[in-house]
């Protein structure tokens, strides 16, 4: 587990709400993981494997082309 902050301007449109729906589904399945959505980003507690998905196939760094 790791904790990691996504920023929200790496994720534009669909993908933002991705993040969210899968960072819900995490917390809610009772192994520890947690979010808090904030201003300009989200603080996370997640697994490892679960981040380098969402940073590989839901980020698109401000490119909403990318990772549709």
């Amino acid at each position: 587990m790791v904790q990691v902050t996504f920023w929200k301007s790496d994720f534009i449109g669909d993908n933002l709400e991705q993040l969210v729906a899968i960072l819900k589904q995490d917390a809610v399945k009772g192994t520890g993981s947690w979010f808090i959505l904030k201003t300009n980003f989200i603080q996370a507690f997640i697994d490892e494997l679960q981040y380098e998905f969402i940073m590989r196939n839901v980020a698109n760094y401000g490119n909403p082309e990318l990772n549709k």
